[in-house]
């Protein structure tokens, strides 16, 4: 019976497309959104390691 319900749940939660789906036509929203995550972390380590940063006043201070 627990089985049977859980099955049913996940069955109800995803909603999702299947990857074969998607294609260059269609491109896919969750590596879309991972992308730009990863270009904005990029940007943000690179811009951090260029010589001369200071640290904003307003960073944390929980790493020396």
């Amino acid at each position: 019976m627990a089985s049977i319900l859980r099955s049913a749940a996940a069955a109800v939660n995803n909603k999702g497309m299947p990857s074969s789906f998607y294609s260059k036509d269609k491109p896919n929203p969750v590596l879309q959104s991972l992308d730009k995550e990863l270009k904005q972390f990029m940007g943000f380590i690179k811009k951090k390691n260029t010589k001369g940063y200071q640290k904003p006043d307003e960073d944390s201070q929980s790493r020396p």
